[in-house]
């Protein structure tokens, strides 16, 4: 994969509510306006579009970053009908069919360091279980990773554990690889959820790095 210098757009979508002016303290929520009780599974793969077949690691997660980041309603079954393919998908097709959407995607061999500048989410490539596998950089920081795993739903790993999936090129320089993608469509912001802050706690038990 060529390396090419690329300008990055940062991303960044800050919404702070408004205090309330009399210093009031809020009404206390009815039970019917609380928030709905929400299971592990559904927390898990919040917001990750889970592939159907063994192969289509590379459909769902183009169709993730589509649909969840970017707010375009495209599945894995659209993105898999322009792949065309009952195969492993790769770069080139996933460029291709992101092109039919209407966004551009390249691949670049890059550093870790330069990953953790991107400030928008990318499609990484992996080599896990003997397997190629594609997934959603969803959000990293100097001690971990948070995957959209098409097969594992969001998952967070170490840094050290994240970088021996990741390193798939023999250049110490340049370990890995991703895949950018951008809307050709002027003003169109992702969606800064997504990339969401990895959580120190949740439901109050540290998070600990997951093995692969």
């Amino acid at each position: 994969m060529k390396r090419l210098a690329f300008s990055l757009f940062v991303l960044t979508l800050l919404k702070v509510a408004p205090a309330d002016a009399a210093g009031t303290q809020p009404a206390a929520a009815s039970p019917d306006s609380r928030p709905a009780v929400r299971s592990w599974t559904a927390l898990r793969d919040a917001g990750v579009i889970k592939q159907k077949f063994d192969y289509s690691c590379g459909a769902a997660s183009l169709a993730t970053l589509l649909h969840h980041y970017y707010g375009d309603p495209v599945d894995e079954a659209a993105v898999l009908q322009q792949i065309a393919a009952t195969g492993p998908a790769t770069f080139s097709s996933l460029s291709a069919a992101a092109a039919h959407f209407g966004y551009e995607a390249r691949g670049y061999a890059l550093s870790l360091e330069a990953l953790r500048q991107l400030a928008l989410p990318a499609i990484v490539f992996l080599y896990a279980g003997n397997d190629n596998h594609f997934s959603v950089l969803r959000s990293i920081d100097a001690h971990s990773v948070e995957l959209a795993d098409p097969s594992y739903g969001n998952r967070i790993h170490a840094i050290p554990d994240f970088l021996r999936l990741w390193t798939t090129r023999p250049s110490r320089d340049y370990p890995g690889r991703a895949l950018v993608v951008l809307p050709r469509k002027a003003g169109l912001a992702g969606n800064a959820a997504f990339m969401r802050p990895i959580p120190a706690k949740f439901g109050g038990l540290p998070l600990r790095p997951i093995q692969p």
